[in-house]
């Protein structure tokens, strides 16, 4: 299934959804999975789902009896659960859509097909079915694919509505992201400790002949922490190390290696290895990316505002079998 018409459905599955409070309203049939405002929504149609994504992403998906003893796997539980609340998601917004008065014409989908295939198959729809069919789908299934995409972006547009991005609402969104903006110069470095200033130069003399910083530091450096990280002082700042040594480590050159550092008794050889320049990007320089970012978070928060409206108000009841609150945290920490 070719890239917009299917990749939804599985980042869908991925992306956090907003628990759904479960009301009691008598009996589930016994072929429900869920219930969503008399909607009953199958096992059926949860199993239809999940063999559709094994379609797609093959070994991706989890096996319900991967090792053959007759019980079903976590990982596969906890995926159908999943699915099941993807599904409950999707009828809340089909019958939101209905409310709304949004539909999906046939032409729209012819069209998004098209694009699809322009986008992907140099226009040429016959390839895109194709490789569509190839995969064991049918048309009625690629269209309600489809025409489940579509309605989803009407509706979302319509609840998103129309956004005005301000120059205050800019110079907040570079104000809370100031770090991907202005950064000072950043290094990293590893350091070679020993009890002895001797040990110490006859160290500086080694690696500035050649050898191998890392294997110096586990021959010669007596802090356990130290070689346990082979030196590695991770990725600095100013200021991020003490005394001589952030003052030493700022104003060696690439690759370049320290004479001893007497701290705390204690003998020290820095090596820097990578240095990072300074970035320093003016909002100005920026603003009308910014600009984009921040309608883009704007839009992203009513979104989850008005699905947390809809789910507040909605009237959902799952099989315990089904229910995504009841998945298995465990499983997903072996």
């Amino acid at each position: 299934m070719p890239g917009r018409l299917i990749g939804w459905v599985l980042a869908a599955l991925l992306l956090s959804i907003p628990a759904i409070g479960v009301t009691a309203c008598g009996e589930l049939p016994d072929d429900a999975a869920a219930r969503v405002n008399d909607i009953v929504i199958t096992r059926d149609d949860v199993d239809a789902r999940i063999e559709n994504l094994r379609k797609s992403y093959g070994p991706m998906i989890p096996q319900a009896d991967a090792d053959g003893d007759g019980e079903l796997e976590c990982e596969y539980t906890n995926f159908r659960r999943d699915t099941t609340e993807q599904l409950v998601q999707e009828e809340l917004e089909a019958q939101q859509a209905e409310e709304m008065g949004i539909s999906v014409s046939e032409q729209e989908i012819d069209d998004a097909i098209q694009e699809t295939a322009d986008d992907g198959f140099l226009g040429d729809v016959d390839r895109l079915l194709q490789s569509y069919y190839d995969r064991g789908f049918t048309s009625e299934e690629l269209r309600a694919d489809v025409e489940r995409t579509l309605l989803h972006d009407k509706v979302m547009n319509e609840a998103i509505g129309p956004i005005e991005v301000t120059d205050e609402d800019i110079r907040a969104y570079y104000e809370r992201n100031i770090d991907q903006y202005q950064q000072p110069e950043r290094r990293t470095a590893r350091q070679l400790v020993t009890n002895d200033e001797a040990t110490a130069r006859a160290a500086v003399q080694r690696a500035r002949a050649g050898e191998d910083f890392i294997e110096l530091v586990r021959e010669l450096s007596v802090d356990p922490e130290v070689q346990d990280k082979l030196g590695s002082l991770g990725l600095l700042v100013p200021g991020a190390l003490t005394g001589e040594l952030d003052s030493v480590v700022f104003s060696l050159g690439s690759l370049e290696i320290s004479d001893p550092i007497p701290v705390a008794g204690q003998w020290y050889v820095v090596k820097v290895e990578t240095i990072i320049p300074p970035v320093d990007i003016p909002l100005e320089q920026e603003k009308e990316n910014i600009r984009e970012f921040a309608g883009n978070e704007m839009g992203a928060t009513r979104w989850r505002e008005f699905v947390d409206d809809v789910y507040e108000d909605a009237s959902v009841d799952y099989n315990p079998d089904y229910d995504p609150g009841l998945r298995d945290e465990d499983c997903l920490q072996q």
